[in-house]
């Protein structure tokens, strides 16, 4: 399987939502609850390394995937084992895998999916992280390249064509659902993220998904996710 691009365009925004301390600290819980006791993990699009190397701090071993070649040697910098390609990795040799923010990118989603399948083991789980709702979509999107934005319908599609069994799937910050529709009405035509709104949001507005997510979060979500696993 060939990599679906060599060079990011979205290497500043990843860079800016380093800031999101909140955000970030929510998306490490979810994919450690997913992850449970698995110690051979793979970070399918790990960008910057931003939850690679919280995972290793948390004592999990992590093997990176990233297409970027510049990212590539930052991960390596970082001392991480790091490879272009899934047809780098040996099939059904994987206890868990986490995917963020990186399947809206790839064009062939399904080709990818079942990539992903091949190489963890049997009972082995995914945890997959995405934007939701293509209603969304903005200058933003346009600018880091996003094919999509999802709903539960299509990732719950996404994920049971390639033969997993889904454990669990829902939608996560509400607040940013709403704040995602502004930003479409009157943001940044050129899709620019403001590092002092972003850290505004992080640190007064998206605690609120507590209380706005049990309220309405079934329904609606800045993002969507996954929890499946291989049935064999």
């Amino acid at each position: 399987m060939k990599n679906e691009s060599e060079k990011y365009t979205g290497v500043s925004e990843l860079e800016i939502m380093s800031l999101a301390k909140n955000y970030n600290d929510f998306l490490l819980k979810l994919v450690k609850k997913s992850a449970g006791q698995a110690t051979q993990i793979l970070d399918f699009g790990a960008g910057t390394g931003t939850f690679a190397v919280m995972l290793r701090n948390s004592g999990k071993t992590v093997v990176c995937i990233e297409s970027d070649i510049d990212l590539q040697n930052r991960l390596k910098i970082n001392k991480f084992e790091v490879y272009g390609d899934l047809d780098e990795i040996q099939v059904e040799s994987l206890d868990f895998i986490y995917s963020l923010n990186v399947f809206e990118h790839i064009e062939n989603h399904e080709t990818v999916m079942n990539e992903l399948y091949k190489r963890l083991k049997p009972g082995a789980k995914v945890f997959i992280y995405l934007p939701a709702f293509q209603a969304l979509y903005s200058s933003m999107d346009k600018k880091v390249g996003h094919f999509r934005r999802y709903n539960k319908k299509m990732l719950k599609e996404l994920v049971t064509k390639s033969g997993f069994k889904i454990n669990s799937i829902g939608y996560a910050d509400s607040v940013g659902f709403f704040v995602s529709i502004m930003y479409k009405l009157i943001g940044s035509a050129n899709g620019e993220i403001n590092p002092k709104a972003l850290v505004f949001f992080d640190r007064y507005l998206f605690p609120i998904n507590i209380v706005s997510d049990f309220v309405v979060g079934f329904f609606v979500g800045k993002n969507v996710w996954v929890d499946c696993e291989r049935n064999n």
